[in-house]
C-alpha cells in the first residue's frame, strides 16, 4: 500500500517507474509475502454470525492442554466483550465484525510463541480497532513465560514504566495484563 501512495505522490517519472516495478513484483510474489508464520499447532477456527456481528478467529491448536484452554479463554472473553460493546455503543441495527488470525513461531529448543492480531470493526466506529494478543509458552515445564521470567529481578518495574511512558500511557491507564504472557 505504501508503494502505491508512493508512486501516486511523485512527479518524478523513474520514481514512478522504481516503485511501479516494486509494485508489480510484490503482486507477482503474492504467495511468498502474506504467508502467516505457522510454525506451531494446527489450525482452528471459532466462527460466530450472532447478534449483527459476524466474529472469524484462527488460531492454533496445540498438545499443550494448558496454552490452548488459555487462547480458548482469551478468545471467549475477548468475543464478548466486543458483542457488548457493540450492544451498549451501536444501534439496534448496528453491525459489526471482528476478525482475528495468529502466527505462531518456535523458539529454541523449548519455547513457544502465539501472536493473535486482527481488528474490530463497527458501523458506529470512525475506524477499526486494533485486537493483539500474543502467548509465550516453555513446552518442556509446560507453563507461561512471563515478563518476570526474563528480565532481571528488579528490573521489571523499571522497564514496564519505561514501555508504558514510550507508548504514552499513564501507569492508571494502562491494563493490568497488559505485560502478561
Amino acid at each position: 500500500f505504501a508503494i502505491v501512495f508512493l508512486s501516486g505522490c511523485t512527479s518524478s517519472e523513474k520514481e514512478k517507474e522504481q516503485a511501479s516495478k516494486i509494485l508489480q513484483e510484490y503482486i507477482n510474489n503474492i504467495e511468498d509475502y502474506e504467508i502467516a508464520s505457522r510454525e506451531f499447532g494446527e489450525e482452528a477456527n471459532y466462527i460466530d454470525m450472532d447478534d449483527n456481528m459476524v466474529v472469524a478467529i484462527l488460531h492454533p491448536h496445540t498438545d499443550f492442554r494448558t496454552l490452548d484452554k488459555a487462547m480458548e479463554n482469551w478468545i471467549e472473553e475477548t468475543v464478548k466483550y466486543y458483542k457488548k460493546n457493540l450492544r451498549k455503543n451501536g444501534k439496534k441495527d448496528s453491525t459489526a465484525e471482528l476478525t482475528i488470525h495468529y502466527e505462531s513461531y518456535v523458539v529454541g529448543k523449548s519455547s513457544v510463541s502465539v501472536k493473535f492480531s486482527g481488528i474490530y470493526s463497527a458501523d458506529y466506529l470512525a475506524h477499526p480497532v486494533d485486537v493483539l494478543k500474543t502467548f509465550n509458552f516453555d513446552t518442556d515445564a509446560k507453563d507461561f513465560i512471563e515478563l518476570k521470567d526474563i528480565i532481571k529481578f528488579g528490573q521489571r518495574r523499571k522497564f514496564e514504566k519505561y514501555a508504558l511512558s514510550k507508548l504514552g500511557v499513564s501507569e492508571k491507564d494502562a491494563d493490568d495484563e497488559v505485560f502478561s504472557h
